[in-house]
C-alpha cells in the first residue's frame, strides 16, 4: 500500500481485520455450543462458559498468528486457546461436531453480511443524490454522443437517470441475494453431519437461528457460487459507478467543459501547472473499478474444489472478497462526494450543442423529409447537405435552405423549426420522470450558466 492511495474505507476495512475474523470464528464456536445446549448435546453451563470466553480481546493475536503458522491449520490453535480458558471441563465441548471449514465459512458469511449492509447503505445514498441530479436537469439540453461524436440532443437528466436505473437494479439484486447467500455452513467432516447422527440437521438449524443466518438445504463446502454471485453483483455496482465517473472525466475536458467535479479549498490540480482543475477523484474511481474487475475474476477459481472438501476454496474467497468490497465501497464514498458537489454548466452544454452547426438535428431533418421523398433519398440528401455545411463552415439549416430539392418540399419555417432541441428530448424527459418521479423534493446540485 501507499500513503498516497486509499483503496478502501475505514468502515469496510473493519469488517476484514484479523481481529474481526477471529471474533467471527469465536462467534460461530459460541453459537454452536448454545445451539447444541438447546438440543441437550452440550451442558448449558459449558455453553455459557464457551460464550463468555469467546471474546477476541482475551486473545493475543500475534501469538495466535504464530501458532497458526506452526500448526499449518487456521482454527485448531484458536479452538485449543478457547478450550483452555473454559473452566470445569467446559472446554471439551468446544467445536463439538464441527469441522474447520464450518467455522471458516460461517465466519466469512458473518463478515460478508456486515460488508453488504455497509455497501447497500451507501449505494442507496448515492442513488438518492443521483436522483436529485436527474430531476434537477431533466430538461437541460446537451449533445448526446455516440462513438465519441455528437449524435442527437438529449438531456443531462436523461444521462444521469440511466445510471440511477442501473444502480437501482443492482441494489435490488443485492437485497434479493441476502436470503440465499448469507447461510450457515455446518456439515462436519465431509458435509454429512456424520458425527452428530440424526440430530445433526437440528443442530444446523439451531446454529443458523443463533447467528441469525439462513439455512441451506445441503452442505456447501465445495459449492462456492454464492460468494462468487455476490462478488459479481458488487462488481457490477463498481462498473456502473466507474462508467459515471469516466463520463465526468470526459465531460470535464477543457474542450467540453460541461461538468466539473468539486474543487474544495486546498485541492491541488497540478504540482507544476497552477491553473489545472483535474478530475482526480473520478480518476481514482476509475482505477478502483479496474481493480475490482481484476479481482472478481478470481471468484471463479473457487469452483475447482476436489471431492467433498479442501482448504483451497476458503483461501480464495478470503483473499479476493475483502478487496472487491473494499474497493467498491471506496468508489461509492468518492462518487457520493463527486455527484453531491458536481458543477453542471448549462450554458456550456447549450454552446456545445450549437457547435455542431445543426449536425445534431440531421436525423430529425431526415425523418421529416422521409415523409415527403422517402427515407433513403432523404438520408442521402441530408448527408450531402451536412457535408457541405462542414466543408464551408456553415450551418446545416442554411445548407438545407439552399438545397433546391429541399426547398420544393419544405417551407422556410418548417426548416427553421427542425433545429429546436425540445421536441427531440420530450421522450427523454418522460423517461427521466419515470425513473425519478418529480414528487420527491431534493437539493439541487451546483449549476452555472
Amino acid at each position: 500500500m501507499s500513503i498516497a492511495w486509499t483503496a478502501t474505507t475505514d468502515e469496510m476495512a473493519a469488517c476484514f481485520t484479523d481481529a474481526r475474523e477471529v471474533q467471527a470464528w469465536l462467534d460461530v464456536e459460541a453459537a454452536l455450543a448454545r445451539a447444541e445446549a438447546r438440543l441437550g448435546l452440550v451442558p448449558s453451563e459449558a455453553a455459557e462458559q464457551i460464550t463468555a470466553r469467546a471474546r477476541v480481546d482475551e486473545y493475543d493475536l500475534d501469538a495466535l498468528r504464530a501458532e497458526i503458522r506452526h500448526a499449518v491449520h487456521p482454527v485448531m490453535p484458536l479452538v485449543r486457546a478457547l478450550a483452555d480458558r473454559c473452566a470445569g471441563g467446559a472446554g471439551e465441548y468446544v467445536h463439538w461436531g464441527a469441522t474447520t471449514q464450518d467455522v471458516l465459512d460461517t465466519g466469512l458469511v458473518l463478515r460478508l453480511a456486515e460488508a453488504e449492509e455497509l455497501l447497500s447503505r451507501d449505494l442507496a445514498r448515492l442513488i438518492d443524490i443521483l436522483e436529485g441530479l436527474a430531476r434537477a436537469h431533466r430538461g437541460t439540453p446537451m449533445a448526446g454522443r455516440t462513438h465519441g461524436q455528437q449524435a442527437v440532443p438529449i438531456t443531462f437528466g436523461y444521462k444521469v437517470a440511466v445510471w440511477v436505473d442501473e444502480l437501482r437494479r443492482h441494489a435490488r439484486t443485492l437485497a434479493s441475494l441476502r436470503t440465499e447467500t448469507f447461510v450457515v455452513q455446518f456439515g462436519g467432516a465431509a458435509g454429512t453431519l456424520a458425527s452428530l447422527g440424526p440430530v445433526g440437521l437440528e443442530v444446523r438449524a439451531a446454529l443458523a437461528d443463533e447467528l441469525d443466518l439462513g439455512e441451506a438445504l445441503i452442505t456447501w463446502h465445495t459449492s462456492r457460487d454464492r460468494a462468487a454471485h455476490l462478488a459479481f453483483v458488487v462488481a457490477m455496482v463498481a462498473g456502473a459507478v466507474q462508467r459515471a465517473a469516466a463520463e465526468v472525466v470526459a465531460l470535464q475536458r477543457t474542450e467540453v467543459g460541461e461538468v466539473a467535479e468539486p474543487a474544495h479549498a486546498g485541492k491541488v490540480g497540478s504540482s507544476t501547472m497552477p491553473h489545472k482543475h483535474n478530475p482526480a477523484t473520478c480518476e481514482a474511481i476509475w482505477t478502483l473499478g479496474e481493480l475490482v474487475l481484476g479481482d472478481v475474476r478470481t471468484g471463479l477459481s473457487g469452483f475447482g474444489s476436489l471431492h467433498e472438501r479442501d482448504k483451497a476454496v476458503y483461501t480464495v474467497d478470503v483473499d479476493y472478497l475483502p478487496r472487491v468490497f473494499g474497493h467498491t465501497h471506496r468508489m461509492l464514498e468518492l462518487a457520493t462526494e463527486v455527484f453531491a458537489g458536481l458543477t453542471v454548466d448549462r450554458g456550456r452544454m447549450r454552446a456545445n450543442l450549437d457547435a455542431s452547426r445543426g449536425g445534431v438535428f440531421s436525423e430529425r431533418a431526415m425523418m421529416v423529409l422521409a415523409d415527403r421523398i422517402g427515407r433513403q433519398r432523404a438520408h442521402d440528401l441530408v448527408s450531402a447537405a451536412a457535408r457541405s455545411a462542414t466543408d464551408h463552415g456553415g450551418h446545416l439549416r442554411d445548407a438545407l435552405h439552399a438545397h433546391p430539392e429541399v426547398a420544393t418540399v419544405l417551407g422556410v419555417s418548417e426548416i427553421d423549426g427542425l433545429f429546436d432541441p425540445e421536441p427531440l428530448t420530450e421522450a427523454a424527459v418522460a423517461m427521466v420522470d419515470r425513473v425519478c418521479p418529480p414528487s420527491r423534493s431534493a437539493d439541487e446540485p451546483a449549476t452555472t450558466g
